[in-house]
């Protein structure tokens, strides 16, 4: 056997072949017995990863090629030998329920200096076998929703998810720098811009089946919400009506009345919103019943004053509402938009 590589069969592994310059199947009596050695074996609580071999090995080079990784990557542990049986120990207890991967690979020398190449990779659990998927229960904001740039959104899962997963498993349309928190025993991923998302655009965050739950468990569907950005989506409210004087000089002061009392004839409303509006599409959303000819001003665009061209009927009740194209510069609209009523001296 001196300078010819030997490839060693094991039993139960998932990809092997053994070869001596030519390929040769060897039968299971390779003389290498691992554990675990089937593929998603539960191990007891007395188990531990191990190889057994049937002759004598250089142990250092068997022990290089041992690891076992859980999804936050290798687990930190030491190799100890019972004669021809390495046993793995974790520094960790292993968890239970927990899908863990054993890898034995590579090229290692038996006590005789040949060169033997090995591949047994398997996954296993410890204990228990938890393979119920998690899930994405919810988002919020919904999908297909409105937000402002700072807005925090918030992914509901069905179990707790390992954050290391999110590496490959989060995706965020456009590419915005993002912070990346989570809530309620890592069941819900928080997602807020560094700074803040890119205004007027389409945002798609998807969720995909490389995130899995603390045991290994990958997502049972990917998922992928979408949102329409928006400087401002908070929507604008009538502040304030008050009867001012028909002087266009003084530019329409308070008369000190209430809404409440009887406005005078010629007289006329001051109507005050929460945030400037879009000034066109909003005056010409005002009516009034009963109908009468009036005249909409604005002193500024979140003040908009309402005067009779000639003069309100005497004693009569009025009625002011907005339609639905009231609304502010980002399209937001008029929330309670009237009825405002008063009635004339």
């Amino acid at each position: 056997m001196s300078g010819a590589m030997r490839w060693i069969l094991i039993p139960g592994a998932l990809a092997l072949s053994i070869s001596c310059g030519l390929l040769i199947d060897i039968p299971d009596s390779s003389g290498i017995t691992c554990c675990p050695d089937t593929e998603n074996q539960v191990l007891t609580e007395q188990q531990r990863p191990s190889i057994r071999f049937a002759f004598e090995v250089d142990k250092g080079s068997v022990e290089a090629l041992i690891s076992v990784r859980d999804s936050g990557g290798a687990l930190q542990g030491y190799c100890l030998w019972d004669d021809r049986t390495v046993y793995f120990h974790a520094q960790s207890e292993l968890i239970p329920g927990r899908r863990y991967v054993f890898s034995f690979s590579g090229s290692f020398n038996e006590a005789g200096g040949a060169a033997c190449s090995v591949h047994h990779i398997v996954p296993f659990y410890f204990r228990q076998r938890d393979e119920s998927p998690p899930r994405v229960l919810s988002c919020e904001p919904e999908s297909g929703q409105m937000i402002a740039r700072d807005t925090a959104i918030r992914i509901l899962f069905s179990e707790p998810v390992e954050p290391a997963s999110l590496a490959g498993g989060l995706s965020v349309e456009p590419d915005t720098p993002i912070h990346t928190g989570w809530e309620n025993a890592q069941t819900v991923l928080v997602l807020k811009p560094q700074q803040y998302w890119p205004h007027c655009a389409r945002l798609t965050v998807e969720v995909n089946e490389s995130i899995q739950d603390a045991a290994a468990v990958p997502l049972a569907e990917a998922r992928k919400f979408v949102f329409w950005v928006q400087e401002d989506v908070e929507p604008p409210e009538l502040e304030s009506v008050q009867p001012v004087r028909n002087d266009p000089a003084e530019l329409f002061p308070p008369t000190g009345a209430d809404i409440r009392e009887p406005l005078g004839l010629k007289e006329g409303l001051c109507i005050t919103f929460s945030e400037a509006m879009d000034c066109e599409p909003t005056a010409g959303a005002l009516g009034i019943q009963p109908s009468i000819a009036i005249s909409r001003l604005w002193l500024d665009s979140s003040r908009l004053v309402v005067l009779p061209l000639d003069r309100f009927e005497p004693q009569t009740g009025y009625c002011l509402r907005f339609g639905e194209e009231a609304a502010d510069p980002a399209g937001n609209p008029l929330a309670g938009g009237g009825p405002v009523q008063f009635f004339t001296i």
